[in-house]
């Protein structure tokens, strides 16, 4: 494609889909000048805590890459577990990058049909991938680490690669028995997922099962790229809270729930309703990782109505629409709700769709920004945006459309 690219097609894409027709996103390539954070070691047999993680890739599909991502250079566990990074508040974005960046994946090419051979799991990768905390590893490699600098909008960073040659498990695996059970049971990923998720375990350790391609029937089992289970995840448990809060109550008052990190702005509006409607404005602004010049901010507008379904894909939509009913399920409460994420320059690089779950999850444990009339509300929200961004919203917002119209309908029934 020649010319200029269209920052429009830039936000939408994130380096993923390759929309320009660009072999590699010009936008990552500016990010080499982080490599002299790496540490590249010279050597092939490696000790390293695995978070534990693993990537199945999704390139050259149905034969891809898999291998655990690890780091040989970190002693203090929580340096591992992003979302306690988070949910610490010590760290910035760039305190993020130089431990991401430091994180290894070594890998082996596989076809994604292996997941149901008898002999798949071997008895490493199953100890990884059903152990709640990190384990010590034993990596023999192929050939010498090489720093490779991975940012996505969906997966957290990496910045070195190297092929796998044998891969070995030092401790112990500690795993819940429910966990260790699912994984031979012969039913729908889809129940395993909400069965497990209400027995404590975590939805990015529900990722890892389901990507590795643990859970299911056991004739219909497969590797599942990384990237797509990430959002499966966010998908099926979200429609499963949305499922259970149906005949919840609505909201006696509208309120917004704020918090601001890594560059990036969250404000939830829940809005009283019978019935649920979501809608996400995702706004970035100039200078930010996906919009690199100045000029206007890009929007990107996703929304769904009782039913359910989306009405276009999007990562960061779905990593918003999950926080938000995990907590209306938590709350026992349904609504309408609007989701404003604004991108600030900041946010120079992308650290993967994690940050915007934990934000939001985080959001919605502080006291409203903002609560009362649904009116004020519009107001002072809308004004506020626009403020912000320049960006005029509440003529694009399909829930407020549908609350206007719920509003006369209710106005013209009480005069029949």
């Amino acid at each position: 494609m020649g010319g200029k690219i269209s920052p429009e097609i830039c936000a939408y894409c994130k380096g993923v889909k390759r929309l320009c027709g660009a072999r590699v996103c010009p936008i990552l390539l500016k990010f080499d000048y982080l490599k002299k954070d790496i540490f590249v070691t010279k050597s092939t047999n490696l000790q390293a805590i695995t978070p534990p993680d693993f990537l199945v890739g999704e390139f050259s599909y149905p034969n891809v890459n898999l291998g655990p991502i690890s780091n040989p250079n970190v002693e203090d566990e929580d340096e591992i577990l992003l979302e306690r990074l988070i949910q610490r508040g010590q760290y910035d974005l760039i305190d993020i990058l130089k431990i991401r960046l430091n994180f290894l994946y070594s890998y082996n090419k596989v076809n994604v049909n292996i997941a149901r051979k008898p002999t798949y799991p071997p008895e490493p990768i199953k100890e990884l991938a059903i152990s709640i905390k990190p384990l010590e590893t034993e990596l023999e490699l192929l050939k010498y680490p090489k720093p490779r600098i991975s940012l996505d909008a969906d997966i957290p960073p990496i910045g070195l690669r190297a092929p796998l040659r044998k891969l070995e498990v030092v401790d112990n695996a500690y795993a819940p028995r429910k966990l260790e059970e699912a994984i031979y049971e012969d039913e729908k990923s889809s129940i395993l997922l909400f069965e497990l998720y209400s027995h404590g375990i975590s939805n990015y350790h529900l990722m890892r099962l389901l990507s590795l391609g643990l859970l299911g029937k056991k004739n219909n089992k497969k590797l599942v790229p990384t990237r797509w289970a990430i959002t499966a995840t966010d998908s099926v448990l979200g429609n499963w809270f949305l499922k259970n809060i149906k005949r919840s109550p609505s909201f006696s008052k509208s309120a917004v729930y704020y918090h601001s990190h890594l560059g990036n702005e969250y404000y939830i509006w829940i809005i009283p309703s019978d019935y649920w409607a979501f809608e996400m404005f995702e706004i970035w602004m100039p200078m930010s990782v996906w919009v690199r010049r100045p000029g206007k901010p890009v929007l990107i507008h996703v929304y769904e109505s009782y039913n359910g379904k989306p009405n276009k894909m999007d990562g960061g939509y779905y990593a918003i629409r999950f926080s938000v009913l995990e907590a209306l399920q938590r709350w026992r409460r349904k609504g309408k709700v609007i989701a404003f994420r604004i991108i600030n320059p900041e946010y120079f690089a992308g650290v993967g769709s994690w940050q915007i779950r934990e934000g939001v999850r985080i959001a919605l444990t502080k006291k409203p920004l903002l609560h009362g009339d649904f009116n004020e509300i519009r107001s002072q929200i809308f004004g506020l945006i626009r403020e912000k961004t320049g960006l005029d919203l509440e003529g694009k917002s399909r829930v407020i459309k549908m609350v206007k119209e719920v509003k006369l309908l209710d106005f013209i029934d009480s005069y029949s």
